[in-house]
Parts: structure tokens; sequence; C-alpha cells
């Protein structure tokens, strides 16, 4: 062969272990079940792994057509972390290994995939040209894919993975671990990647790093990780512990592409200090059970009631969520329920034979105000500008905890910490919901968008749910909420000259990793602003989940809290 076409065949098989191995992986993720009440349900969406609406190839791709799971052909894990594709992809060694989660456990498509993603990496890497008396590739196990599948029609370049640490250096670098590398990766991915955390390996050692260097490439470059789905740098900056700089993310890949120079552990700078420390909750809370998760469900969310026991109305300054079982954790979202409300919440309970009762798009009573939500990689913070959030007399707090299995089930005892005001702070954050209720999303239809807007007015009358008002004074947080069929996510200050400011902008959602974002710099409300929120869906047949392993027909998709239902949500947070 000649020097041209060797390189080509390496590349070609390489993606072609690929797509087989995902075709077995996602065949076999794609059991899921709904039960017709409308409660949670692991379900998954072509979309969260990335597959484009208009995609030719998924039928050759996958075992069906638009099938989930095109990610490394088509799109390269867009929406990986929405729906598990990205965790398949970085617990490649873990899982092969046993070391994250058992086959049993993680499903017979996990032992699969990480094999061949390796192994297509390795061939995509390899020089153009040919080498005198190269050595023979490693033979392909034979359980590795299954053989022959269809090549992808569309299929992008191969990934630009770095080679195992093993590997000469291509590229110099003055760069090292200990003093260059070590305090970024502290700082972007040691919040989840640590021992006994969330992610399915852990990057505290250079050892952990040196062991994983084409995961870490893979996604840093594609900017998959940190999991962030909002812009960060746009017209309004994020203030997020996930935003990487621009300039480290590049540090990072220089460092890989160099061959993970170690360095000198003396030259490695102080460790950064810790966010401030608030001193201990005054209140400590629990959900009241140890709950153990689901067998069978990867994602399982699950609500929780809490009684704070407050006989007046408490100012609190700042709550946190605090998981026992930092392995399955993936977000929780604390909702307020006041007193009137005990009835539904005492039904929903007793309709569960497991601690606490099974939701999905909401808590299914109560006021819907969130009191706070907290993600995976968050960081706890007072309620801004020396507020405090009032907790009436006699209301309760329910709980929603996602939580994820990959790295096996467990059980788990979240609490709920709160920071009460030592002494009355009279004047207390304004949360602002945008909600549009009224659509109607046809089948079939790629691109629906639908808007709602909040007018910014002098002493913050309530316009009451027709007509949305906010009030003069600095805005603070954005957040948005749409369930699985939405694909985009926007809100907008427009002054009354016209001018249009972007203030979240989410363009590929990512219902997994929805939360409350804080902004760099507080915005300044004025009476005529106008806060405009967009929601826009995917009800293609490409997008639609699978119910018991069968991809659901497109239908008529209106608002709902159920599973298969959708919402149209967002807010602000604003002090005056």
């Amino acid at each position: 062969m000649d020097d041209v076409t060797v390189p080509n065949m390496r590349r070609w098989l390489g993606w072609t272990m690929l797509g087989a191995a995902t075709t077995v992986a996602i065949g076999w993720r794609a059991v899921l079940a709904a039960p017709d009440d409308g409660s949670a349900t692991d379900i998954t969406t072509a979309a969260d792994f990335g597959a484009p609406a208009s995609a030719p190839s998924a039928a050759m791709c996958l075992a069906g057509p638009g099938a989930a799971g095109h990610v490394p052909m088509l799109r390269g894990f867009t929406h990986a972390q929405q729906a598990g594709a990205y965790r398949d992809a970085v617990a490649l060694d873990a899982i092969a290994r046993g070391a994250s989660a058992s086959a049993d456990d993680a499903g017979p498509g996990l032992v699969f995939l990480p094999l061949a993603l390796r192994l297509s990496v390795g061939f995509a890497t390899l020089p153009t040209a040919v080498p005198p008396s190269p050595a023979p590739p490693s033979p392909v196990p034979a359980t590795a894919a299954p053989t022959s599948p269809p090549e992808p029609t569309d299929a992008p370049a191969p990934p630009t993975a770095v080679p195992p640490p093993a590997a000469s250096p291509t590229t110099p670098s003055a760069l090292t671990y200990w003093r260059d590398i070590r305090p970024i990766l502290n700082a972007e991915c040691a919040t989840c990647h640590v021992a006994g955390g969330i992610g399915p390996f852990a990057l505290e050692a250079y050892a952990d790093a040196a062991a994983h260097a084409a995961e870490m490439a893979y996604v840093i470059e594609r900017k998959i990780m940190p999991p962030l789905p909002a812009v960060p740098d746009g017209e309004t900056p994020l203030d997020d512990p996930r935003v990487m700089a621009a300039g480290d993310r590049a540090k990072v890949l220089e460092w890989l592409a160099a061959g993970l120079p170690e360095g000198d552990p003396s030259t490695a700078p102080p460790d950064a200090p810790k966010p401030d420390d608030y001193g201990p909750p005054d209140i400590t809370l629990d959900i009241g059970a140890n709950y153990t998760t689901k067998a069978g469900k990867l994602d399982d969310y699950r609500c929780f009631v809490i009684d704070p026991g407050f006989r007046r109305d408490t100012e609190v300054r700042m709550v946190d969520v605090m998981p026992t079982n930092s392995r399955i954790y993936h977000h929780g979202i604390l909702y307020l329920a006041l007193a009137g409300d005990a009835a539904k919440l005492k039904q929903l309970e007793a309709e569960d034979r497991e601690p606490g009762y099974e939701c999905f798009g909401g808590p299914g009573a109560g006021t819907g105000e969130w009191v706070v939500g907290e993600a995976v990689g968050r960081l706890t913070r007072p309620y801004p500008d020396g507020t405090a959030k009032v907790i009436p007399a006699g209301a309760k707090f329910v709980l929603q905890l996602h939580y994820n299995t990959l790295n096996g089930h467990g059980s788990d005892r979240t609490k709920v910490l709160l920071w009460t005001a030592p002494r009355p702070v009279n004047r207390a954050p304004v949360d602002v919901r945008l909600v549009n209720f009224l659509f109607n999303l046809p089948p079939g239809n790629p691109k629906v968008s639908v808007t709602a807007e909040a007018n910014v007015v002098a002493g913050g009358q309530d316009g009451g749910l027709l007509r949305i008002t906010a009030p003069e004074g600095k805005l603070w947080q954005v957040w948005g909420h749409m369930h699985m069929l939405g694909s985009a996510f926007t809100l907008d200050l427009i002054q009354p000259n016209g001018t249009k400011r972007r203030l979240l902008d989410i363009p590929d959602w990512a219902f997994n990793w929805q939360g409350v974002y804080d902004l760099v710099t507080p915005i300044d409300l004025k009476a005529g602003d106008r806060i405009l929120m967009t929601c826009t869906w995917d009800n293609s047949q490409a997008n639609q989940p699978y119910v018991d392993g069968k991809q659901q027909a497109p239908r008529v998709v209106r608002w709902g809290e159920g599973t298969l239902d959708e919402m149209c949500l967002g807010g602000v947070t604003v002090t005056r």
C-alpha cells in the first residue's frame, strides 16, 4: 500500500469501530420506561446525543432511523452531557477496567464503547506519512463492535485527541503539570473529578491526568467540559466556576499535545484560597430518610418534603444543598410550598411507597418559587446585595433531587443548610418569573419558538400573570427552564430606544445541566425596559424520546409537568 492509503484505512477503521460500538451502546441504553401518569422517567431523545434534525445518515449510524447516539459521527457530543453520551465517553478507562461502574449496572453497551473509542482515537491520530517498517496495528477484539456497520455519509473529520501520555511529544512546550496545569485542573475540574465525586474519574494528581489525557483533550477542545451550556462570555458575562478562560483551555491543550511534561513539584504555586467562609449554618435539615436510587434508572428525579418548623416569618440570607453521597448527586432545586399546599404534598407522598415521590418537571405542588438551585460545581453564595429571602410561617420546602447513577447506585440523605439573618433585613431579593403556557408544538416541526416578556415599572407594581412586571433595581441572576424537546433558550433586555442586550444565551439546550447563573456585574433596570424570553423546541421525528425501547411518534405537545410535556419558564433576580 502507498503512504496515503494506509493512514486513510486506519482512520476509516477507527471511525467504523466507533460507529459500531456506539450502535451497541445506545441500543442497550434505549430501553426506557414511561408510566402513563406523567411521573419521572429515564427518557432519552435523539437531540440529547447531538443528532441534527436533518441528518440524512441517521438510519445508517444506528439500529433504526433517528435513533439516539450519533455523538462521535455527526456533531461531536454537542448535547452529550444532557443524556449521558458524554458520560459514556469520559468513563472510557474507568468503565473498561470496572473502576467506576460494572457492566451489569451500566448496561452492556458501556463495555463496548470505551474500547472502540480509544482505538478509533488512536487510529485517527496516526501520522499522515507511514514511517519505515511501521508496527502493525493492535488486533481488535471480536467483541469490540459488530462487523461491517454502514459508514456514515456525513462524518466530520476525526477528533484531534492527543496520543496517549507514553507517546513522544510532538509539540514542544515550556508548560509543566506542577507549575501550570495543576492549578487549572484544581480550579476548573476538582469540584466533580475527585475521589468519591460524581465525575467518572478523579483529576487530583498527575497520574490521574496522564491516565485520562485523551478524554481530557477531546472534551476540553470541544468545550464539552466544564459543563456550561450557557454562553459564558457573551454580551453579559457569567460569574460561574465552570467558566474556563480561553487562555487556560489553550494551556491545557498545549500541555497535552506536548506529552504531559510533569515538571518539578517544588514549582507548584500555593493552592487558591477557599471560597468565603460564612460560618456554620444556623439550621440543618435533611430529607427525612435514606433514599436508595432505583435500579435500572440512569437519571432518578425525586422530591422530598421538608418542614423547617417556622412558626413566624423567617429571613434567610443563604441556603446550601449538601448531599451525603456525591457519587450520585447531580443537582438539587429547593422549592417553596405554603401552608395551603400541605394536603396536596401529603397526597403525593402517600401515592409513592419509597421516601419522597417521583417528580420531573416540577414539584407538583406549591408556589413553584425557587429558594435555591444548586448544580454540581456551583458555589454556595448568599442572596445578592445583602438581601434575605422571607420564608413564611408554616411554609415547607420541596427539594427536587436529580440523581445520576453512572458511577453506581447508592443511598443518600441530602441536607439543607440555612443561614438566617442575625438581625432584621427587611429587604428581599425579587424573583421575577416569565412564563408562556399557551404554546402548542405541532408534530414534526423542528423549530417552534414562543416568547414572554416582563415590563420594568417604577415601584414594581404587580401586573399579574397576563402582564408580568419587574421592579427597577439591579439584576443579579438569570435562569431558564424547559424539558426534553427544548433546543435553545434566550433572555434579552430591551431598552425603550430599541437597544437589545443578550442576558442569557443557551444555544444548545441541555435539560440535565440547567441552573441559575450569576452575572459578573449586575445590570441596572429602569422603567420602560423590557425583559424578553424566547423558548425554542424541536418536535421533529429525529428528536422524539424513547419509551420502552421505541422512539415515539411526534405529537402535539403542550404545557405540563409530565415527562413528555413541555414548559417555557425563565426568570431574573433583582434587588432594589
